[in-house]
């Protein structure tokens, strides 16, 4: 992922989605968690680099624990 938000995220992707295909997200979470889960979402956009996509559900629970994880840091 080179992106995430509580609403979705900018993933890469070698696969050719189609706009709106309803996709499963495994996410873990970084050391020392252990936690991981899966997440549904849509595509919303098709990039060079890969998809954006948005949660079925807003603010997943996994998704908030990884925004406040101090040891996860994202590219300006």
């Amino acid at each position: 992922m080179k992106n995430l938000s509580l609403s979705g995220a900018l993933m890469k992707s070698d696969c050719d989605f189609r706009l709106h295909t309803l996709i499963e997200v495994r996410i873990k979470l970084p050391p020392p968690s252990p936690r991981a889960a899966v997440v549904k979402a849509h595509v919303s956009r098709k990039l060079k680099e890969g998809v954006g996509i948005e949660w079925c559900e807003f603010a997943p629970n996994i998704v908030k624990e990884w925004l406040r994880s101090p040891s996860v840091r994202f590219p300006p």
